[in-house]
């Protein structure tokens, strides 16, 4: 998910383990949020909160290049919904990220 190298990146950067690591091209961005994401709703199971039966999940293949397959099914659960989150991991300083050099919008209410 979210990840575009050029060709043979992957094989110039292989993926690994090394100790409770992992390395190579993609495994932070947003796969490290998307770990999060689970266990979140695992967690508000596991505690019986019942928002989780509120949570609507898309997983787009095709953001990396503006969503064109995916866009109308993001947009119509998008009117639906109170609040959207992206799951895009913080940096390493832990502040948050709100666009990439890529066009957002995002709207305060």
């Amino acid at each position: 998910m979210d990840t575009v190298f050029p060709e043979g990146t992957a094989s110039a950067r292989p993926f690994k383990i090394k100790g409770n690591r992992a390395y190579g091209p993609g495994v932070i961005d947003m796969k490290s949020s998307l770990v999060s994401l689970i266990f979140a709703v695992k967690a508000l199971q596991a505690f019986q909160m019942c928002g989780y039966k509120n949570i609507q999940i898309i997983l787009n293949s095709d953001e990396e290049i503006g969503s064109p397959t995916s866009k109308n099914i993001i947009e119509k659960y998008a009117a639906k919904s109170k609040y959207a989150l992206i799951m895009e991991p913080a940096r390493k300083d832990g502040s948050v990220v709100t666009a990439r050099w890529g066009g957002d919008v995002i709207r305060f209410m």
